[in-house]
């Protein structure tokens, strides 16, 4: 049983299908929206008191529930007042802040660095957690500070050694915290020249990226490949899954996007588990010809429901 306060504002049996760019999965059994970072703080420090487990989602965007849903609290902390100010070249945003916001807004500030994550959808805090990146860069790259919450309602300041960057991987996902704000160290350009490479980037992802008002998806399902001795470079999971045939399979509700062979989308009538067994196939499919396992980026829940498709 939830402490009064939380009971109260609890909804049950809640859809998570309504709170991720998927678009499928069962309910949570419950779920409470938190706007602001004093509530969280609240938040942890009496589920720690009372000894109840919770799990946190942001903007969903990497995020594949499984139909049975979550049996228990999740958490969904998302700001509809964005929070973003500039001291100089550091860049202040809370993490519930989408990360195009924080984007854009460097943009116009003139500071220059976070061009690559215009049109990336979820937080900051998701985009930090799983070290987001595009074009060949991450946001652990720029990172200069964050303020974690700790599940007992404490909080850490922590720089960028801290957390443990890797690809597509943070210490975070091991350690629980949650971030609740971060700071960015940037440099100063002219802002008319950062803007036009967002425009830029926003049109190459409108290429090869499906819409998600239209085709829901969680971008790449897949990470691309880490270097080795005859690449100095990672090659995307994407050129050997078209290779395999992938742009052709479909499972049910789910199919592989016609423009990149990475992404997975749900045609409207999806099932997480048309979406599941649609990658193993693809998965298997490179396998099968090129002898690649490949490792599954988007996070799954619950892990178990995905267990044949590795997360590293």
């Amino acid at each position: 049983m939830l402490p009064k306060l939380w009971e109260s504002r609890a909804i049950k049996n809640a859809s998570l299908a309504d709170y991720t760019t998927f678009q499928v999965g069962g309910p949570a059994r419950r779920l409470i929206e938190i706007h602001h970072r004093s509530e969280l703080i609240k938040l942890a420090k009496d589920m720690a008191k009372e000894e109840i487990d919770w799990q946190l989602l942001g903007g969903g965007s990497n995020v594949l529930v499984d139909d049975s849903g979550y049996d228990g609290l999740v958490v969904v902390f998302r700001s509809f007042d964005d929070s973003i100010w500039n001291n100089e070249k550091y860049l202040t945003a809370s993490a519930a802040t989408p990360l195009h916001d924080v984007a854009t807004y460097s943009a116009f500030e003139g500071l220059a660095g976070m061009e690559f994550a215009a049109g990336i959808p979820g937080t900051l805090g998701g985009a930090i957690w799983g070290n987001a990146g595009a074009f060949g860069k991450q946001v652990g790259d720029i990172l200069d500070s964050v303020m974690l919450l700790n599940k007992d309602g404490s909080i850490t300041a922590a720089g960028p050694e801290e957390l443990d960057f890797s690809y597509r991987n943070s210490i975070l996902r091991e350690t629980g915290q949650i971030i609740l704000q971060a700071t960015f160290k940037l440099d100063y350009d002219d802002p008319i020249e950062c803007v036009d490479r967002i425009d830029d980037i926003l049109a190459l992802r409108m290429e090869k990226h499906p819409n998600l008002s239209k085709l829901p998806s969680a971008g790449s399902f897949f990470k691309n490949l880490e270097p080795t001795s005859k690449a100095d470079r990672r090659q995307a999971a994407g050129a050997f899954l078209e290779q395999a045939g992938a742009k052709q399979m479909h499972i049910g509700g789910a199919a592989v996007f016609h423009k990149h062979a990475n992404i997975i989308v749900n045609n409207g009538e999806a099932s997480a588990q048309d979406i599941i067994t649609l990658a193993r196939k693809m998965r298997q499919a490179v396998l099968d010809q090129f002898g690649i396992e490949l490792v599954r980026e988007v996070t799954v829940w619950p892990e178990e429901s995905a267990i044949d498709l590795p997360n590293k």
